[in-house]
């Protein structure tokens, strides 16, 4: 009898720390959500002034109003959950662009986002607007792949601001330097660098400052440069689905957003090679009267597991799964619970 009273008795402990740690710690021993380390690099600076043009209120340099937009953007990153960010320069200093990447693998960065202006060049035929550039992907080109869809993102949001959308620009290496499958390598530093360390790294040319309209409209006040920071801001937050401290919110993922892609091959924009290309391609399911009804209903399911899945992946940084102790606990509490009641069942029968 007093070996049933003390099985018992634990059984019951057991199955009441088992109850007391599912409701009272149930995230506690969840996966956290990864945190995001954004490389921010404010283009140029020190020694190296980038484009330089004469307004009234003085000579504007391209390295000071690149480290105010990389600034702003580190402070409108900072409002989204799970951020960790870093720049490259905080100041008027020179920094080697190998150096810009080495900062980025030392701080474990996910992506490195490089902030600069354009001026009119031989190398493409348009004089305004903005573009990013990236990796044409003929080394590692699912990391390829991985910047232009956040570049889609950014020049999307660019865009709403009134902005030409000038599209993705891609440029082979003009020196003959290649990656290790012996491919052209990329023409830009930054992105060439950045594929060799397995960091994605962009270039957001966000104006043209040689192009009147372009500088009065974006470039010219403290407060347009903070628009762009924002807009960038919210491409990298829709790229990644960041969620907003503020109200928890979550942008909406793009659909069916089709941007052009200039591939520059030797410096001279007449023999660019230009394509088109739909990001984020979503199906869209039409149906006609001729059809069978079990037809329709099938494609009716099939939008609506698409659907589904959409309103899911927006979702992910929400869902938590529970961890797997907590299951195997529970399964082991229930299977006390049954041999408890098989022993008073078997004392009873006594």
């Amino acid at each position: 009898m007093e070996i049933f009273l003390n099985f018992k008795r634990r059984i019951g402990k057991v199955f009441f720390l088992i109850l007391l740690m599912f409701f009272l710690f149930p995230e506690k021993a969840d996966a956290q959500e990864k945190t995001l380390n954004i490389i921010v690099d404010a283009g140029h600076g020190g020694s190296q002034s980038g484009m330089e043009i004469n307004t009234e209120e003085g000579t504007v340099r391209e390295k000071d109003l690149n480290l105010k937009i990389a600034q702003y953007l580190c402070e409108e990153l900072e409002k989204y959950e799970n951020v960790n960010l870093c720049m490259t320069r905080t100041e008027d200093s020179s920094v080697e662009l190998l150096r810009r990447t080495e900062i980025g693998k030392e701080n474990n960065g996910d992506v490195l986002i490089s902030i600069h202006n354009n001026a009119k060049g031989d190398c493409c035929m348009y004089d305004h607007g903005c573009t990013v550039l990236v990796s044409k992907g003929a080394y590692k080109e699912e990391l390829a792949e991985f910047e232009q869809n956040l570049a889609c993102n950014i020049l999307y949001e660019l865009s709403q601001l009134g902005i030409e959308d000038q599209g993705i620009l891609l440029r082979d290496s003009e020196n003959g330097e290649v990656y290790p499958n012996h491919t052209v390598a990329d023409y830009y530093a930054i992105v060439r660098n950045g594929i060799k360390e397995d960091i994605p790294s962009i270039i957001i040319e966000h104006a043209f400052m040689d192009h009147a309209k372009d500088y009065e409209n974006y470039l010219s006040s403290e407060e347009k440069l903070k628009e762009l920071a924002q807009a960038d801001a919210r491409g990298i937050a829709r790229f990644y689905q960041l969620k907003r401290k503020e109200d928890q919110k979550i942008l909406d993922p793009l659909e069916n957003r089709k941007e052009k892609l200039v591939l520059v091959k030797d410096g001279q924009s007449e023999n660019n090679e230009i394509s088109y290309k739909l990001f984020y391609e979503k199906e869209e399911i039409s149906t006609t009267e001729d059809e069978p009804p079990k037809q329709e209903e099938k494609k009716e399911s099939t939008s609506e597991e698409n659907s589904s899945q959409e309103i899911s992946r927006e979702k992910e940084p929400e869902q938590k799964e529970k961890p797997s102790f907590l299951w195997i606990g529970l399964f082991v509490a229930g299977v006390g619970v049954i041999c408890f009641c098989f022993l008073v069942y078997r004392k009873r029968k006594r």
